[in-house]
């Protein structure tokens, strides 16, 4: 059997003549459906519904990578002041919180004296200074939807954790959420020797506490750029090769 196709002719004597199916309808295939398609009205009806859409779909999409830009840039804000709060801890020299200096003493019978000792109020504040900080960036930092800053932060609270009876000793509880409490009388009252192993220096460790969250804020920068991806059209900025090959396929 042959068939004869001419141009231009209607594509209903080509369907009508193959199968059981009629000319407008041959197995499933509708012919003013396909004539529609043939000559691009129904692309232009497909198109039509979805930029409708896909504009609230762009602005849901900008809206939620603007929002985790923005978090995750005050995980990394934290993350500074944590490490601006250590820095005066660990710091050495003549600049150091832990230096001794001449401290008044009262004896019980009224008379003054003397002698070297430490700055228990200024090195408190300091360490309240620390905690705070600190409290502030783990808070967000475990909240993050980023996961290697999440998984990160619970690394950090993991290592807070270790130390809990030497902080404990110095009056510094860690609290179920893994933030810190610092008793000031009791903290006083302490041995600032004690206090002093445990933040001074650069194997202390409000080093190693300020080292890992100043990573995590490297971290949350980048996934911070990441995220702010999207131009005004929905689609990924150029600058991120990924994004180009993206664009050419959305």
């Amino acid at each position: 059997m042959s068939i004869s196709i001419k141009a231009k002719t209607d594509y209903s004597s080509l369907f009508g003549s193959l199968g059981n199916g009629s000319a407008n309808n041959m197995n499933g295939i509708n012919l003013s459906d396909y004539a529609s398609i043939k000559n691009g009205s129904y692309g232009k009806l497909i198109k039509a519904y979805y930029s409708k859409n896909s504009a609230e779909d762009i602005e849901e999409k900008k809206q939620a990578a603007t929002d985790k830009a923005s978090s995750l840039k005050k995980v990394a804000t934290t993350a500074d002041e944590v490490k601006k709060a250590a820095d005066k801890l660990t710091s050495k020299g003549k600049d150091s919180v832990f230096n001794q200096k001449d401290i008044e003493v009262a004896g019980e019978d009224g008379t003054k004296t003397t002698k070297k000792g430490y700055d228990t109020d200024s090195i408190y504040k300091a360490v309240k200074s620390f905690a705070d900080s600190y409290n502030s960036f783990i808070n967000k930092a475990k909240k993050s939807s980023e996961d290697s800053v999440a998984n990160r932060a619970d690394s950090l609270a993991n290592m807070m954790t270790v130390n809990y009876g030497a902080l404990r000793n110095v009056g510094i509880e860690i609290n179920d959420d893994d933030t810190l409490t610092v008793n000031e009388e009791k903290f006083k009252n302490s041995d600032m020797n004690a206090v002093k192993n445990l933040f001074n220096g650069n194997q202390s460790l409000a080093y190693q506490i300020s080292a890992q969250a100043s990573m995590i804020g490297t971290s949350a920068t980048t996934a911070a750029n990441s995220a702010s991806g999207y131009t005004n059209s929905g689609t990924y900025q150029s600058s991120y090769s990924t994004g180009s090959m993206i664009n050419d396929i959305v």
